[in-house]
């Protein structure tokens, strides 16, 4: 067989496909439509994210941190806070909850309390974890200077750093945190759950320079600084503009705050106005009362509508006694004594909506009256502080920066972000800002067009949603009344972790199941491949309709929008059981993370395997993990996998990938060259990586997530990484390259067409050309199609020595030569498989060689028996099975050894009839020889049923151990006649389970406390049947005569 020529060095861009991106829309027809079956119809949606998502100017994935709420993975969630909001456990505090506002679930009862979840997520983590902290790698030499320690520039610095930039922050205060410390009191915001936020951002590897005013940003530049951002607040006040405004007991609301959240005024007397309407007004009020003042009273010159407080906050300031007077507008400040006496304000009426989208208050004449003071504080707006930077053409008349898109100004090299170019905003509006300016300096150093990324935005699948209402309802506990206004106490506080979960379980998951992070416990979706004429996509659609394709699958739809029907055809994800095929052997329940898998009673009292629909994940790890492929997965079963990996197209020669959707910046199904999606990467078996790398041709790569963006699914049981070891042993023991199969973990939305192109290479400089490996047909099941491959790549010509951790060193010229035959490939199989052990027999096998002094080696590139393949009507393995002959003797002659000992009955029937392998003898024969001659065995007092091999007419194994049993005292021999179906690992099906069952039921009838099996299929078929964690099993020992020589020999109780 040749090797066909290298292709990767001659490939071209543009042979890969460029199809990643595709309009969900122009499926439907429209933004709405209607998806029609026999006897229901669904309103279909093109979604993209969930409006949650969409109001929060941070860009937080809500519906994946809820999700993870949900499945009580706190820590995980804050991970996922972080990667939009530096600042969980803030912003579980004082956001203003825009996302709360657009939760759908507000139409069946109340939103979700995002916020308070986003809070309990966040102390869950800094309650329960130390903090640990892992500086970011510097990727580029560019240092970047960021002015203000605020939300906004801070958020920009831990972008910045994350992408690998060098970081200094410049704050003008004495620490860190900007409004953030100054300006939101400790009843809202301890200082402590500050701190821990800004101790996290330095550990990023940010440097924060406090007590630095930096006037003159552009001098920066002179200081090797390739780029710089402004973010230095609005911490300016805007005057009153009135009459006796300079009068002692005027205190700044700002510097009043400043005060309060430094300890400086420790109590207040008489009576408070302040005036303003807005968050910063009310912490004002709030923070008077709990001073002492004697009355606060809140002046604002609209209406409680027009207010840009919160609503809670204006609740929270009534219960707290606080008086509110509405349409009052200040007109002049009256003084006695040089000091303070009170305010006097016109009424007001509301006339014509003005720039800020609110009527305009308009003074009513002769309608004056006046509210006694002893302080007045006004908070009626902010203003930036831009120093050098105060020119016509960088400033607006709000003395604000002006900025373009993603922050930058009319200066090269100079951006702007948060409250200095915004004017005062939310917490959450700042981050957001942050973010738009970190990715303007990027693509600013980098000289990308940004314009042109944000054109690539991908369209996510079609959403069908079902909506249900909830009574359940959670709010965080609050303070009561006296405990607030006499202390700073936090007044909010947190859920307990169940209310958490509840809460969090109210979602409705709106928008694509690919937005969680992982599924929901009690989502009431469920996942279906869709299949129109020209494309293959993923629909979320009502649980119920999933059962229904997936009981008659596939099913025939229409898609109706605009007047234009559309056929589409639907398939289900959900795993189902064929109970003929299911052996009753537990793996599914073993490996199902979402307990969907109980056991059931079929019609004749067979305990089989059933899918709990509602509670399935469609994960595939009960695919994989099902020895003998009884269970399917609709449109990702195993087959149909494999059929499109084969018939997949790719660019490097032989070399595909199988790839996580989930990785995918696709929304369609395989829209890459070379690469077939399966629903989680971190599920395949070794048997399945055997199977799908004969269906490529020269190399497999699997691609899953990374562990920083991680899985939709959770963990199976092995990580992927093991489970390509696990295959790559497997490759090694046939003698074939280990190096044909790889596993990479890449950020999620990343081209796999580098990685294919970079594994290609490597094969290309290991010199590992195409395997020819023609797909067996009689096999039904897994396993025993992965081992006919593994026997089939044994013949291909990179052949390498065989490795093999139990066996001993190789056979030397005229030396005696021991072939274990197929007992190293069940071994492994069974073992990598976790379905049973049959490493105490090759142990034994070896020990006892060596205790009998019989002086053995194997042949370097001996391989299985391979008559056997001819039933598997592969195409041409008539050549193959030649092949893999001529492999054998060509290794036998370069030994040439006295005598050839065969481990196995299946080995025999190969070898002995060959004349051309000299004198053949089996072990037990060789073993008889010696063991006669000792005294050594201690009494073993069992009744022991010896079991020969089913599919030899006559067994030359089975005589010499009955003999060598009858040399244990106390054994006593029973004969079986029956069948186990020893095949089973070939054809695994329940028909052959009960054939192991009937064997193992007759030995005990004969009294029977142990069956010795001659052959090793019989043994692993038999103790797969009875393996702990059946549901189905027989309460008898399952061994060998090897293992129990050695149990009985003197002075060895192994």
């Amino acid at each position: 067989m040749q090797k066909k020529k290298n292709t990767t060095d001659n490939f071209k861009k543009e042979e890969m496909q460029d199809n990643t991106y595709f309009d969900a829309e122009s499926i439907i027809g429209g933004k709405h439509g209607v998806l029609t079956g026999a006897d229901e119809e669904y309103i279909i949606e093109a979604k993209e994210t969930p409006e949650c998502s969409i109001a929060c100017p941070a860009g937080i994935n809500v519906k994946a941190y809820i999700s993870l709420i949900a499945n009580r993975r706190f820590e995980e969630a804050v991970e996922v806070i972080r990667e939009a909001n530096p600042f969980p456990a803030i912003c579980g505090r004082v956001c203003t909850r825009p996302c709360e506002q657009h939760c759908e679930q507000s139409e069946n009862d109340d939103c979700i309390s995002i916020r308070a979840l986003k809070r309990y997520a966040s102390d869950y983590e800094l309650a329960r974890r130390s903090l640990v902290l892992q500086s970011c790698e510097k990727v580029y030499d560019e240092k970047v200077a960021i002015i203000g320690a605020g939300p906004a520039g801070l958020s920009a610095a831990v972008d910045l750093t994350r992408m690998g930039y060098p970081v200094t922050v410049f704050e003008a205060k004495k620490d860190p945190g900007g409004m953030l410390r100054y300006a939101i009191p400790p009843y809202r915001l301890p200082d402590r759950i500050l701190k821990r936020e800004i101790d996290w951002i330095k550990g990023l590897g940010i440097e924060i320079k406090t007590g630095v005013k930096i006037d003159n940003p552009i001098l920066l530049f002179k200081k090797d600084y390739s780029a710089i951002l402004i973010a230095s607040g609005a911490p300016k006040s805007f005057p009153l503009d009135i009459e006796g405004e300079n009068t002692e007991g005027v205190v700044d609301a700002l510097l009043f705050l400043n005060a309060v959240n430094t300890d400086t005024p420790r109590k207040i007397s008489g009576k408070v106005v302040v005036v303003g309407g807005g968050s910063t007004a009310f912490d004002a009020a709030r923070s008077a009362v709990r001073l002492g003042a004697e009355k606060v009273t809140l002046a604002y010159r609209r209406g409680f509508k027009e207010m840009p407080a919160e609503r809670e906050e204006i609740e929270d300031a009534k219960e707290e006694n606080v008086e509110i007077v509405t349409l009052a507008v200040p007109k002049r400040i009256l003084v006695k004594k040089r000091k303070v006496a009170g305010i006097e304000f016109f009424k007001a009426k509301l006339g014509k909506t003005d720039d800020s989208g609110r009527r305009r208050p308009i003074p009513v004449k002769n309608s004056e009256f006046i509210i006694n003071a002893d302080i007045i504080i006004p908070a009626v707006g902010a203003k930036p502080d831009v120093g050098a930077m105060e020119d016509a053409a960088i400033t607006t008349s709000q003395g604000r920066i002006k900025i373009e898109e993603y922050g930058q100004t009319a200066i090269k090299g100079v951006f702007a972000a948060g409250d200095v170019e915004t004017g005062p905003s939310s917490v959450v509006e700042a981050i957001g800002r942050g973010h738009e300016a970190a990715k303007g300096i990027n693509a600013y150093l980098r000289g990308v067009d940004l314009s042109a990324e944000e054109g690539l935005k991908k369209t996510i699948p079609i959403v069908l949603e079902s909506k249900k209402g909830t009574c359940s309802l959670y709010s965080p506990k609050r303070l009561e009344k006296h405990d607030r206004i006499t202390s700073f106490k936090e007044v909010e506080g947190p859920f307990t972790e169940f209310e958490a979960v509840e809460e969090a379980g109210r979602c409705f998951t709106c928008g694509p199941c690919s937005v969680c992070v992982v599924c929901l416990p009690n989502c009431e979706h469920k996942q279906v491949v869709a299949q129109t004429k020209d494309t293959v996509f993923l629909l979320k659609v009502p649980s119920q309709l999933s059962l229904e394709i997936t009981e008659k699958e596939p099913t025939s739809f229409k898609i109706q929008s605009n007047g234009k029907v559309k056929p589409i055809k639907l398939f289900s994800l959900t795993a189902a059981v064929d109970t003929d095929l299911c052996v009753s052997c537990g793996r599914c329940d073993e490996v199902c993370s979402y307990r969907a898998i109980r056991n059931v009673l079929t019609k004749n009292k067979r305990t089989v395997a059933e899918v709990i629909h509602d509670s399935c994940a469609s994960c595939s790890a009960c695919v994989s993990a099902c020895p003998s492929g009884a269970i399917t997965q609709g449109f990702m079963s195993d087959d149909k996998i494999l059929s499109r990996l084969e018939k997949k197209k790719t660019p490097y020669m032989g070399v595909k990938a199988l790839m996580s959707y989930w990785n995918t910046p696709a929304s369609a199904f395989d829209v890459y060259d070379g690469v077939v999606e399966v629903m989680s990467a971190r599920k395949p078996s070794p048997s399945f990586l055997i199977r799908a790398l004969a269906r490529s041709g020269r190399g497999l790569l699997l691609i899953g997530p990374d562990e920083k963006t991680g899985s939709h699914y959770l963990p199976g049981e092995d990580h992927p990484y093991d489970v390509v070891q696990k295959a790559k042993n497997l490759l090694k023991l046939v003698g074939v390259s280990p190096y044909r199969i790889r596993y990479t973990g890449v950020l999620n939305e990343t081209n796999p067409a580098r990685f294919l192109k970079e594994f290609s290479q490597f094969l290309d400089r290991k010199k590992l050309g195409e395997l020819i490996v023609p797909t067996p047909k009689f096999n039904t099941n897994p396993l025993g199609e992965s081992m006919a491959i593994l026997r089939i790549m044994g013949a291909n010509p990179d052949i390498k020595p065989s490795e093999d951790f139990i066996s001993p060193s190789h056979a030397k010229p005229e030396s005696v030569a021991f072939f274990e035959g197929c007992l190293p490939m069940l071994h492994m199989i069974g073992d990598v498989h976790k379905l049973f052990d049959l490493s105490p027999t090759r142990r034994a096998i070896y020990k006892l060689l060596k205790e009998m002094r019989i002086s053995t080696g194997v042949i370097e590139g001996f391989s299985c028996p391979s008559k056997g393949l001819l039933h598997s009507k592969a195409e041409g393995i008539e050549k193959i099975v030649s092949k893999i002959a001529a492999n054998n003797l060509k290794a036998f002659e370069k030994v040439n050894p006295t005598k050839l000992i065969l481990g196995t009955p299946e080995s025999y029937i190969s070898f002995s009839e060959d004349k051309k392998f000299g004198k053949v003898s089996v072990l037990p024969d060789e073993l008889l020889k010696v063991i006669k001659k000792s005294k050594r065995f201690s009494p073993i007092k069992k009744v022991v049923a010896i079991h020969q091999a089913c599919a030899m007419k006559t067994d030359p194994f089975y005589e010499s151990t009955k003999q060598l049993l009858n040399c244990i005292p106390g054994i006593t021999v029973v004969e079986l006649k029956g069948t186990c179906e020893h095949t089973g690992l070939e054809q695994i099906n329940s028909e052959n389970k009960e054939s192991a069952l009937h064997l193992m039921k007759d030995a005990k009838n004969k009294g029977a406390d142990m069956i010795v099996c001659t052959s090793p299929y019989c043994e692993s078929h038999l103790l797969m049947s009875q393996r702990k964690g059946s549901w189905r099993s027989i309460d008898i020992e399952i061994t060998d005569v090897y293992r129990l020589l050695l149990s009985s020999l003197e002075g060895d109780a192994s």
